[in-house]
């Protein structure tokens, strides 16, 4: 891996750990930041929102999904 490679990846698990842990706090959930940390990057999926959904499954934060529908704006 490039070096540019390696900084993405890292910005990116950086990124996935700031949303984590903000959400963690904003929920009042008690958390230890370094065991957020290895939760997010020793996922199978690390860098993905596979692994942020399973993060926050393992701190009791269930999932949903959201069904995209046509919208149709007019201009009256």
């Amino acid at each position: 891996m490039s070096i540019l490679t390696n900084f993405l990846k890292a910005k990116l698990n950086d990124d996935l750990f700031n949303v984590c842990g903000f959400l963690l706090k904003f929920l009042n959930i008690k958390h230890a930041n370094l065991y957020l940390k290895l939760l997010l990057t020793d996922h199978l999926n690390a860098s993905s929102l596979l692994a942020v959904q399973d993060t926050l499954v393992e701190y009791g934060i269930k999932s949903g999904q959201l069904e995209k529908t046509e919208h149709h704006y007019h201009n009256e």
